[in-house]
């Protein structure tokens, strides 16, 4: 235990000792603009006061679609907004550029059923449920902050709304695949074609059918 105490000359004073962040020597200026805590009488952190302004977004440098997040609900709209509002911050604190939330078009459902059996079996009554959706578009990221964004969503989605996420990954090109695509005989190739456009002149389905299928045995040869 002695060997984690630092050595502190023999006059160094008690205000030393003490975070910078929470000294209790405030000067008269800058008494009037900090906000305390009722309850610890200590400052609020920078990320509690942030929760008073819109969310910040980093903007994307390369505009790579890298993922997308839908938030929906038919219950309750504000939890829609609340929870967009969530991930738009964790995706500022991972370091994702992000763009939304998005409103999209609302699912309007109807359905129509009987009020009840024997006396009230000829009366009808409608129902209807509209649901909200909010997109966040997440741009430049790297796949495994992505999910791991995607994770913080399902930990702490809410009850009643529903968070769909989308990943978009970019995969390397194969050169064998080239070398094949390259081997296909270019003159069948350019002979179907002829043949298609021919054929979608003329109009005759059962001809298109035929010109397909030579295609699938003219690309497995």
């Amino acid at each position: 235990m002695l060997r984690l105490l630092r050595r502190y000359p023999a006059k160094t004073p008690v205000s030393a000792f003490q975070p910078r962040f929470f000294t209790s020597k405030v000067s008269e200026s800058n008494a009037s603009s900090i906000e305390l805590n009722e309850h610890t009488n200590r400052p609020l952190p920078l990320n509690v006061k942030l929760l008073q302004h819109e969310p910040i977004k980093l903007e994307p440098t390369h505009g790579d679609l890298v993922g997308k997040l839908t938030v929906s609900s038919f219950i309750s709209l504000r939890d829609v907004q609340f929870l967009s509002d969530f991930l738009l911050r964790a995706a500022f604190y991972l370091g994702i550029p992000a763009k939304g939330p998005t409103p999209k078009q609302k699912n309007i459902e109807r359905w129509t059923v009987i009020r009840g059996p024997f006396a009230h079996a000829k009366s009808k009554q409608n129902f209807e449920r509209i649901t909200y959706s909010r997109e966040i578009k997440l741009f430049d990221a790297d796949p495994e902050v992505v999910q791991l964004l995607f994770a913080i969503a399902a930990k702490h989605t809410m009850a009643g709304v529903t968070v769909l996420g989308n990943a978009y990954v970019n995969d390397a090109f194969n050169p064998k695949e080239l070398e094949s695509i390259q081997n296909i005989n270019p003159d069948f190739n350019q002979e179907v074609v002829n043949q298609i456009k021919k054929y979608m002149n003329e109009g005759n389905d059962e001809d298109l059918s035929n010109i397909l299928k030579e295609l699938e045995t003219g690309i497995n040869k």
